[in-house]
This record gives C-alpha cells, structure tokens and sequence, in this order.
C-alpha cells in the first residue's frame, strides 16, 4: 500500500506532537500519593499563606518574606528564634514546636518610628492536617480539605469579614488556580485578579501571584532552602534576590544574607 507524501509528513507531524504531549504530561507533577499530597499542603499551607499572613504584619516589605523554617521539619526541634533588621525596623519571630508540628508562633516589629506590635499564633490540628490558627481573641484562619486530603480553601477573618482563598488544580500543570472571595455577613465578593500558585517535582513553591506579592523563577539550594528568586512589587517595580546560607551540624540554616538584608536563627532541638 503506498502512501502519499503529504499524508506520511502529517503522519509524522502528529505523531511527534503526541509524542511530546506526552513528554510533557509525564513532566508535569501532580499529587497522587498521600506523602506528595501532605508535601504539596505544607508547602501551599506553611510556606506561601503562614509566610504571606505574616509578610502582612510588616507593611514595609517589598516582597514577601520566608519566615516559616520548613528545613527544620526533617530533626527533632523544640524551638526556632528567628531575627531580621530592615526597613529601619527588627522583625523576631519564635516558633514552638510539639513533636515536630508547629503550635505557636510569636511575631515582634520593632521600630524607632512606630510602637512594637506583637502578634500570636495558635496552631490546631485535625488527623495530622492543620485545621485551625487562632490570632489574638477575635482573628482566626480555617483550612479546609477536599477527600483527597488536599488543601482547597483558606479562609480568614479580619475586620468583620472572611476572606476566602478557594484554590483549584490545574488537572495538566504543576499549578493551582486561587480564586479570592469576600465575605461579610451573605453578601459575597470575588475578585477578578488571577492568583496562582505553581511548584516544581519535590512539591516545593517555584511561583506564585498572590494579593500584592508576585514571585517567580523560585529555585532551591542542596540543603532545600530558597536561594534565588524574582519579584515583583505593588507599584510593579521588578527585581530579584540572590541568598546566601550558613548552617550548624544538624543542616539547618541560622544565618541567611542577601544584598539589604541578614536573618538569624537560633535553633533549639529536643
């Protein structure tokens, strides 16, 4: 049987778009298993909203800082005391562990042009997930999670309202698709931004667009921590930060420096 020239290039053609489809597909790093599902909500759940509830208590951060130690998780640690100078102001955030799972948080701002403000976090769970944090008296987070136990909506209630993070898998991508919503009383408001957020084959955060805080091109050192990464602020200024570690014997980082800014760390373990 001869086939014409045409039909054989298309045959071909079609047959390299499926090929690469499927390359694509198989790169493509969705959670099935119950370990990568928890690595995925930790990373959703601690590193993006713990570190971008807290970022909000700094209202002179450009971007949105990494507070949450999550290279502690791997050793046996009773307390984190972390310890930052920028923007004319010291940043000191405590960290309480119980058997390895985070169960308070104590946040200080310190400025020579505006009173201390401290903040509490209080930290529940339920079946090993993070159900609940509760802020101070009135303020609190609830963590909601589909049936296969991951993370789909983060709500917040602040100034009389919730506010909704409804977040939503890409069934193809390495990304998740977050939906904003306002809640006061029955009245409800979405917004129309697009909010993402998108990670890489060890589930850990290489992206994401949240409120004010972009950043992309997230990439990670041997130790697992971030080590570069791009931004973008509110007044849509661009620029990007390069990090340097040094760690003590257990491969915990406890200092951290970039260009305009040094973390330290003192790590208590059990």
């Amino acid at each position: 049987m001869k086939i014409k020239k045409a039909t054989l290039l298309c045959m071909l053609f079609f047959g390299i778009f499926i090929s690469s489809s499927s390359l694509l597909i198989s790169q493509n790093h969705i959670p099935t298993k119950s370990k990568d599902i928890k690595s995925l909500n930790n990373s959703i759940v601690y590193n993006l909203f713990l570190n971008f509830d807290i970022s909000e208590q700094n209202n002179k951060l450009k971007h949105l800082s990494y507070y949450y130690p999550h290279s502690v998780d791997k050793s046996d640690v009773e307390s984190v005391l972390l310890k930052a100078e920028h923007n004319d102001a010291t940043e000191e955030v405590e960290f309480l562990y119980n058997k390895n799972n985070l169960v308070k948080l104590n946040y200080k701002l310190s400025s020579n042009n505006d009173r201390t403000r401290k903040t509490s976090y209080d930290f529940q769970y339920d079946d090993g997930n993070l159900s609940e944090i509760k802020i101070g008296k009135t303020k609190r987070i609830v963590f909601e999670y589909d049936a296969l136990g991951k993370i789909k909506t983060i709500k917040k209630y602040k100034n009389r309202m919730w506010h909704k993070y409804h977040i939503s898998y890409s069934k193809k991508s390495s990304k998740a698709h977050i939906v904003y919503e306002v809640q006061r009383g029955v009245k409800k408001k979405r917004s129309d931004n697009k909010y993402f957020v998108e990670w890489n084959d060890k589930f850990n955060i290489t992206g994401f667009n949240i409120n004010n805080y972009s950043t992309s091109n997230i990439s990670y050192n041997n130790i697992g921590v971030i080590d570069y990464h791009e931004y973008v602020t509110a007044s849509r200024d661009s620029s990007y930060i390069d990090w340097s570690y040094t760690t003590d014997k257990e491969d915990n980082w406890v200092t951290k420096k970039s260009k305009n800014t040094t973390y330290t760390r003192s790590i208590k373990y059990d």
